[in-house]
């Protein structure tokens, strides 16, 4: 899930993504149904959906490089002008972990002059 919604950037994403991930053996045939429902799922969320609109910029995967030298890699960023909105796709219970690495993301892009309004 997490490799397909890299490539997702609105709704009309995911079929062709799937596609090509059945086609490149990333996804069994028999489970395309699955992963097409799980991304439509996240896709259409009450708390996601508007950041899946066709028009707006978003940044899925994009590496980006703080000034010690380290990497970070959102899964998501959708940019409205110096606004940002941070998605983190995560499976599982929630844990600390998870907001401790959206505010050190969240403290690397405010660096860039960014101000992050949402961590999701």
């Amino acid at each position: 899930i997490h490799e397909l919604m890299a490539k997702v950037y609105d709704q009309e994403d995911i079929k062709t993504t799937v596609g090509t991930m059945v086609a490149n053996g990333q996804i069994p045939k028999s489970s395309a149904n699955t992963y097409e429902a799980l991304a439509l799922a996240i896709v259409t969320h009450e708390k996601l959906a508007s950041y899946y609109a066709k028009d707006l910029k978003s940044l899925n995967e994009i590496e980006i490089l703080d000034s010690d030298g380290s990497i970070i890699r959102p899964d998501k960023m959708v940019v409205f002008k110096q606004k940002v909105v941070l998605i983190d796709y995560k499976t599982g219970a929630q844990s600390n972990s998870h907001k401790n690495q959206l505010r050190h993301y969240e403290g690397i892009i405010s660096k860039m002059g960014y101000f992050v309004t949402h961590k999701i």
